[in-house]
């Protein structure tokens, strides 16, 4: 049987525990991160990235319910 996102109730992908929109939502997140590691000279944490994610308004919904599940301990 299917599961269903850990996220939302939309079912989850095959090899994930997120639906498609929220797993895209991670690897823009993943993939962002780099960027900005690059932009900060290597000086920022996962965590300082995600909350500073957070504080963008042109940040989409999806995106930023990934960023408070990851932050989350």
């Amino acid at each position: 049987m299917r599961q269903n996102c850990t996220l939302c109730s939309s079912p989850a992908l095959d090899d994930s525990e997120f639906c498609e929109l929220h797993h895209k939502a991670k690897l823009s997140l993943d993939e962002c991160f780099k960027i900005w590691l690059k932009a900060y000279d290597q000086a920022l944490t996962m965590q300082s990235y995600l909350q500073e994610v957070l504080r963008l308004q042109e940040a989409g919904q999806a995106v930023k319910e990934m960023a408070i599940h990851l932050l989350k301990p």
